[in-house]
């Protein structure tokens, strides 16, 4: 097992790959310290790892064998030099460490190449002819606490770990922010950017869009905020508010009937209200709704295989998307205003 260290039968050491911490047994010298530090800080492999094989254990003088050695090879000095090369820890089983023999954008590259040939849909036939980019495009960044972005020409890959659960959807994602690169490529969905070298999309506060009677969800929803506010601003009970979930739909059943007592005793019922809206263009829905459609195509073409979880979130997106363009379409017909965000 990667990162677990032998001395003649008994452990002298573990710290699995691209880990922050490890342990040290008995009385470790330097050796053990730095061979450890190698599996945690730097990813590196056994010599004899059979997912990377170089000699037989205790052969060489390299640092990653068994034999007391304290040599590094060029390839390991590059694997440390370039952080592309050092995998996320987030994508990693614990001990062993996901097996990473090659780049995962190389990997995407190969798959598109073989999985997307001949294919005449159109984002598939501009993935497919533009795959070479990807590594020059792609950034690694574990500063980024979301799943992925797109930003001005570059594909931002963070450390979400919800919906990056696997390789295969760290993959994925690095497919679906291509997918915003070659709609920005081609103008297939153009829209209108507040500041595109950060990203920021062009949205506009409407402060009371349409008022009318709140429906049960949005009733339970504010009231549930109320219920929020209450707890906080009562002795003895703040703490308890900082254990509450987001959003009503979460309570435990023994919440709810908490919560529902809470509305009878202060007798609270739906109210007509202004509700505010804001507005971005049709087109970035429908840029988001391509990307999330095709990024599932893609993985029912094996371009890689997304986990159930982020199958799902996916779909819930779609619908989330398809109602925020149906929202933008008619804000934008009302007021004059091209799917782009302009002004006719």
């Amino acid at each position: 097992m990667e990162g677990v260290e032998d001395k003649g039968g008994d452990v002298a050491g573990y710290m699995p790959l691209q880990r922050q911490v490890g342990f040290i047994y008995d009385n470790p010298n330097l050796f053990i310290i730095a061979h450890e530090l190698g599996h945690g800080a730097f990813n590196l492999r056994h010599t004899f790892s059979p997912e990377n094989f170089i000699a037989a254990e205790r052969t060489t003088q390299n640092l990653m064998d068994y034999n007391g050695g304290t040599d590094l090879w060029k390839h390991q000095w590059e694997f440390i030099r370039d952080p592309q090369n050092i995998w996320f820890a987030w994508a990693q089983e614990e001990g062993e460490g996901e097996a990473k023999t090659q780049n995962l954008v190389e990997l995407l590259q190969e798959r598109i190449l073989l999985n997307l040939k001949d294919n005449q849909e159109r984002f598939q036939k501009y993935a497919y002819s533009n795959q070479s980019i990807l590594s020059s495009i792609t950034d690694f960044d574990m500063t980024y606490n979301g799943v992925g972005k797109y930003i001005n020409g570059r594909l931002i890959i963070g450390n979400g770990t919800k919906y990056n659960k696997s390789n295969e959807d760290i993959i994925s994602t690095i497919y679906h922010e291509y997918l915003h690169y070659l709609n920005d490529l081609y103008q297939v969905y153009p829209y209108r950017m507040e500041d595109k070298s950060s990203g920021r999309i062009y949205s506009k506060l409407v402060a009371c869009y349409e008022r009318r009677l709140q429906n049960q969800e949005e009733f339970l929803q504010s009231a549930y905020l109320s219920y929020l506010t209450y707890l906080l601003n009562t002795p003895n009970q703040s703490t308890k508010a900082y254990d509450m979930p987001d959003t009503y739909k979460e309570l435990s059943e023994k919440e709810m009937i908490v919560f529902n007592t809470y509305i009878q005793n202060k007798g609270i019922s739906p109210e007509e209200v202004c509700f505010p809206y804001q507005y971005t263009p049709s087109n970035y829905s429908k840029d988001e709704l391509n990307a999330h459609k095709e990024t599932l195509k893609a993985n029912d073409l094996k371009v890689f295989k997304m986990g159930e979880i982020k199958i799902t979130f996916y779909n819930s997106e779609i619908e989330r998307y398809e109602r925020k363009k149906e929202k933008s379409e008619k804000y934008e017909a009302e007021n004059n205003i091209n799917s782009d965000g302009y002004e006719n």
